[in-house]
């Protein structure tokens, strides 16, 4: 099962000066690790490549990550786990929470297209796809046995998550290969997956910047 609270300690503010500094280096190994991952591909960069990037010793890349599969995978976690705690803070019902949670999610991806459209594609990795998936499959039951979001009628917890990861993972992989004429919105992408995934009108009243928009150059 994805951990999804272990890397919490990562996304705080370092409590001493050491830890900031660790907090520092985590964080240029990371840089470096993505601006290689939409560079070059998944299989197109090494360790070395890294340390060299962010002008660090071989080691220290060690003291910090497995391998170059978790150094890729800490970007997209601690990502999530930075709109997870936004999801934690949102009021509302679960219908509302749930639609705004896809929102924030599609608008992620929006703003990390060139980092996900590398992870999802050919140049990616399928290990990272499956975490990916898992993760989003892991939050989708914890919340709900915490009560955070209803079940879907009748439908078990477990088979509603893993529809619900896979549903999502593809249709991103589908949004990001979409041409820019040809482009939904964030908020239309979210309104259409609420709406394919539970069969319901949406909540309302929704704020405006949240109502459904076709691609650009249509109404």
């Amino acid at each position: 099962m994805i951990e999804h609270a272990s890397a919490n300690h990562q996304n705080g503010k370092p409590r001493n000066r050491r830890e900031k500094r660790k907090w520092q280096t985590r964080q240029q190994l990371k840089q470096a690790t993505t601006a290689l991952l939409i560079a070059h591909g998944y299989d197109g960069f090494t360790v070395q490549d890294v340390t060299d990037a962010a002008d660090l010793a071989r080691g220290t890349f060690y003291v910090h990550f497995k391998d170059k599969e978790e150094a890729v995978w800490a970007i997209l976690q601690d990502s999530f786990e930075a709109l997870n705690e936004e999801f934690r803070q949102m009021e509302g019902g679960s219908s509302e929470r749930r639609y705004f949670k896809w929102l924030r999610l599609f608008d992620y991806v929006d703003d990390n297209r060139e980092l996900l459209t590398v992870m999802l594609g050919e140049s990616g990795h399928i290990k990272l796809v499956r975490r990916m998936q898992d993760y989003i499959a892991a939050v989708i039951i914890s919340d709900t046995a915490a009560g955070v979001s209803e079940p879907i009628g009748d439908i078990p917890t477990d088979f509603a998550a893993e529809f619900i990861a896979g549903a999502m993972i593809r249709i991103i992989d589908w949004w990001l290969r979409q041409p820019p004429v040809k482009r939904y919105s964030a908020s239309a992408m979210a309104v259409m997956f609420y709406q394919m995934v539970l069969r319901e009108p949406l909540p309302q009243p929704l704020p405006p910047a949240h109502t459904h928009r076709g691609p650009p150059g249509e109404p």
